[in-house]
């Protein structure tokens, strides 16, 4: 597609209404495509998820902002090398955690050690980040992330069935990964992470496909049931780019 033609059309309708909101700004913030590296195997543990864009319902007290656009992909971080794994893990709490969930990658950092160095050859994370936000947790940031690979044992529990929070409808559980999701006051005062879980629940009955969603601890009987942006399948510009 022409994109700068596309800039200067959304700027041209943009200024044509520009008098109904002088005074306010506009802000553009690039949203980029999810990224597959060619080098991800998925072993039978691991979550099959088509990296891409998924819509979310966050609750109604979110109004006219309570349908919400996530990027969701996987994130890996290899362990060949033992003298790099401090690296690694710097690495983790940098760009899976955001620098302030130093707890938890020590906390998955001693159970990953204690499996043996032979073991464990690299760390897989589904990562759920916000195109759009809202007055908490604004675009740009991490909504989630789970631990998909290895697996580890935590003091969690979810149960045989979950409800989807938009349409209520009650879901079979398959399987489910711990995970943490992002909490904040407005205007994103305060964030921190709190325990939660990438849940996977009965397939879809009208597609057949796997269906996915994130529950936190405190609120584990819903959850937020990830759906597929179907217009990623007919423009290319939003297809996945392929990162040796």
């Amino acid at each position: 597609p022409d994109i700068r033609k596309m800039v200067l059309e959304l700027v041209c309708k943009s200024s044509s209404s520009a008098s109904k909101y002088q005074g306010k700004e506009l802000r553009f913030q690039w949203v980029d495509g999810p990224t597959r590296t060619s080098e991800l195997v998925y072993t039978a543990d691991m979550p099959i998820i088509r990296p891409g864009l998924y819509s979310g319902t966050y609750g109604e007290h979110y109004g006219q902002f309570r349908h919400e656009i996530l990027l969701i992909e996987y994130r890996r971080f290899p362990l060949h090398n033992t003298n790099e794994r401090t690296r690694v893990w710097d690495d983790i709490g940098k760009t899976i955690f955001a620098g302030r969930g130093n707890s938890i990658v020590k906390e998955i950092q001693q159970s990953i050690d204690g499996m043996g160095n032979a073991t464990v050859k690299e760390i897989i994370f589904v990562v759920g980040k916000k195109v759009t936000g809202d007055i908490h947790v604004p675009l740009g940031n991490e909504t989630f992330v789970a631990l998909v690979h290895p697996l580890l044992q935590f003091t969690r529990a979810v149960g045989e069935t979950i409800r989807n929070r938009e349409s209520k409808k009650v879901l079979k559980v398959k399987r489910f990964f711990h995970g943490w999701g992002t909490l904040a006051y407005p205007n994103f005062h305060r964030p921190s992470w709190s325990a939660g879980s990438l849940v996977q629940v009965e397939d879809d009955s009208e597609s057949g496909v796997h269906q996915f969603g994130f529950a936190w601890e405190r609120g584990v009987e819903c959850a937020i049931i990830l759906r597929w942006l179907d217009i990623q399948s007919t423009h290319p510009f939003l297809k996945e780019r392929t990162v040796n």
